[in-house]
């Protein structure tokens, strides 16, 4: 997708992986903990607009978040 800034466009190329590969990866190099957070969209937000709108967005995603930790961490 196209990021439109005031003196240029940046391009970005977005691959797509299942959350099972990013799990299986992270947990291979040494990550005894992997949680997985998707979007979400508050209600309040949703009310704002036409049924289905976020529908796209939702099924999906641009982004996750990957909250993990790593074998023997320490706090």
């Amino acid at each position: 997708f196209s990021v439109l800034l005031p003196d240029a466009t940046l391009e970005i190329e977005n691959y797509y992986l299942p959350v099972d590969a990013y799990r299986e990866q992270l947990r291979s190099a040494g990550f005894s903990s992997v949680a997985v957070h998707g979007l979400s969209v508050p209600a309040d937000a949703m009310s704002g607009y036409p049924p289905g709108f976020w529908d796209e967005l939702l099924a999906h995603p641009v982004y996750i978040v990957l909250d993990c930790v790593r074998a023997g961490a320490r706090d």
